[in-house]
């Protein structure tokens, strides 16, 4: 109803315990229960997001005159089998927890030298063992990636996992900064994934003077 435009498919959901969150289904119980008894239901947003299980975090850097920001969620490891199982592989993830992750740019960037607009994207990844697709999505406002449509892909590139030091909340950060990139780092239990931002090199070197 919202963007009437893009095409969606009803379909059975499948291991959907991977993916609810797990305020998720409290919250809807709630709003049904209020709807059947004639009751409004209230709007506890903010005070849900402040005491969920995996908070909302948010990250930037400035890349030259490029600003880079990403907003996630971060869940915590919590002793569970996170490759192959709480995230499996082969298919999409959103990369954090609850809404989409999303990732903004000022101005027009290179990412793994490929060319990108400048503007907000839903990150998505498919991971494996030995590559993940990283996925730069145009729809806005998504909660995680039920209403996911590849056709509003706007960039997909690969990149290689490398085994790291254990992380316990899942946190984006950005490393090998320079004046005109950076790697944009995912990092979580012991896996690391990084992708490279490039800003366009005429707007780079326009910071530099």
């Amino acid at each position: 109803m919202k963007y009437p435009a893009i095409p969606l498919t009803v379909a059975p959901f499948e291991n959907t315990r991977t993916y609810v969150t797990e305020e998720a289904p409290q919250e809807l119980d709630r709003a049904i229960e209020s709807f059947l008894a004639g009751k409004p239901t209230e709007g506890r947003r903010g005070l849900a997001m402040a005491t969920r299980p995996s908070p909302r975090g948010e990250v930037g850097e400035q890349i030259g005159a490029l600003k880079v920001s990403i907003t996630y969620g971060r869940p915590q490891v919590n002793k569970r089998q996170i490759w192959g199982q709480l995230v499996p592989y082969n298919r999409l993830w959103r990369t954090g927890a609850n809404e989409a992750t999303y990732i903004t740019f000022s101005s027009d960037v290179f990412v793994e030298g490929q060319k990108l607009a400048a503007g907000s994207y839903a990150l998505f990844t498919i991971p494996t063992e030995t590559e993940w697709t990283v996925i730069f999505n145009r729809v806005p406002g998504l909660w995680g990636h039920f209403y996911y449509n590849p056709e509003f892909d706007a960039l997909r590139v690969k990149v290689k996992p490398q085994a790291a030091e254990h992380q316990e909340w899942l946190s984006y950060s950005f490393e090998m900064l320079s004046p005109a990139s950076a790697n944009v780092v995912v990092h979580w239990e012991k896996i690391k994934t990084a992708f490279k931002v490039e800003a366009e090199p005429a707007k780079a070197a326009a910071s530099g003077n």
